[in-house]
């Protein structure tokens, strides 16, 4: 995915020398490879090969890489270059952090001989291990006292920076663990969440918790195909189902629209919103629908993932927002739940692309900070849904009182 529609830049600093190699001396460091990588543009009609790279290298003046956003050119291409000395007992692995709109190939060679390949894209890495694939990992051959040389050739990039590590086994195995604890809570979370709320929303015929039971699934389903758990099974039906992120979209977006219509009650509060409201679900749907047949049918339809998932991404989250701020100031309480839910994932997002494209560094907060957001929001809206329930046992407690004094009444009535 393309956010902003920044690509790779590379600003070429004067002279022919090449980026400082990088010494994995300690096991428990993580490596940016972008802070050391040299870069050489490709021209266009130009082909330049891996062969031609390690046989004539003198060819080809790889200049120190520096980051910069610029707009986007989809016809530029790069090869980057990166030295690796291993003076330890360790091994190396380089994984990818974020594998959305790119396509990368990559190279290992020693001196002037290529010893491994690969290839990462928004599928994973083509490798045979699904965990690795699933987890943009890939396994270097780099051992103790040995200098090898990682190409890699950029075919597209849809952000400023590779967002690639080097790290050891050691400290591989200690990042993975805590990613997959924090994921396998939030996913915990979600599952109760979606089976409280259908619960709730079956034994009180309560439409409102039903709509938001099916808008966690679709988050619970975009959030794990994201993270890439899918990818650790065989078959194509995850690539599939990775490839068509803009149908996922499309239907949570339809079936959130429908959500907040119900839970911000806008037929009644703000009936001015209630059928741009419908006509966006609808349009949502028949879209998803419509790229679904198109991918099942063999055409190309990359681009048009992608430009309805901006478009889906963009208009969406516009709707609810005006329409909570709107029912809002009609002192609607439940309104101000959905507006703090609506910011709070805003905030999130702001901070996942200014970390995504370069702006703050990509920690583990930043990076999992999109699957906060969600968490942040879940928690927010059942709170809503809470208070509108506790509202409305709260009247037909009220309704029930009130029918038994008339009752009483009219019962001293008639003894009278």
């Amino acid at each position: 995915m393309k956010p902003f529609f920044l690509i790779l830049c590379l600003w070429w600093s004067g002279g022919l020398a090449y980026a400082q190699p990088v010494v994995l001396n300690n096991p428990d460091h993580v490596y940016d490879i972008t802070e050391h990588c040299a870069a050489l543009p490709v021209q266009p009609g130009q082909k330049i090969t891996i062969d031609s790279l390690l046989l004539h290298p003198e060819k080809y003046p790889f200049r120190p890489l520096d980051r910069k956003a610029i707009e986007p050119n989809d016809k530029r291409m790069y090869w980057l270059k990166v030295d690796l000395v291993n003076p330890t007992p360790d091994n190396y692995f380089l994984r990818f952090l974020f594998m959305g709109d790119m396509r990368y190939q990559g190279f290992e060679a020693d001196k002037t001989r290529l010893i491994k390949r690969w290839e990462v894209d928004h599928n994973g890495v083509d490798i045979s291990n699904l965990f690795y694939r699933s987890r943009g990992i890939i396994p270097l051959l780099i051992r103790q006292g040995q200098a090898h040389t990682l190409f890699i050739f950029v075919h597209r990039n849809g952000i400023p920076t590779l967002h690639a590590e080097l790290m050891s086994s050691q400290k591989l195995t200690e990042d993975t663990h805590y990613q997959d604890l924090f994921y396998g809570i939030g996913f915990g979370f979600f599952f109760i969440i979606t089976i409280y709320s259908l619960f709730l929303g079956i034994r009180l015929k309560d439409r409102d918790n039903v709509l938001y039971a099916f808008v966690v699934i679709m988050s619970l389903l975009n959030s794990a195909q994201n993270y890439g758990v899918f990818l650790e099974f065989s078959g194509t039906w995850p690539i599939t189902l990775k490839h068509n992120y803009g149908v996922l979209l499309g239907i949570g977006n339809s079936i959130g629209i429908f959500f907040t219509i119900s839970f911000l009650q806008i037929r009644q509060r703000a009936r001015w919103l209630y059928w741009p409201g419908v006509g966006l679900s609808v349009l949502f749907a028949a879209g998803s629908l419509s790229i679904l047949c198109i991918y099942l049918t063999g055409l190309p339809d990359q681009k048009l993932q992608y430009y309805f998932a901006f478009l889906v991404a963009f208009t969406g989250p516009l709707y609810g927002v005006i329409a909570g701020i709107t029912v809002s100031f009609k002192r609607y309480v439940p309104a101000l739940f959905f507006c703090f839910g609506q910011f709070f994932i805003y905030v999130f997002v702001i901070v996942f692309t200014l970390g995504h494209n370069g702006f703050i560094p990509f920690t583990f907060w930043v990076r999992n900070s999109l699957f906060i957001g969600f968490i942040s929001e879940t928690i927010i809206y059942l709170l809503g849904l809470t208070y509108k329930i506790n509202q409305l046992k709260k009247k037909q407690d009220e309704a029930i009182l009130e029918q038994l004094r008339l009752t009483e009444q009219n019962q001293t009535l008639i003894e009278t």
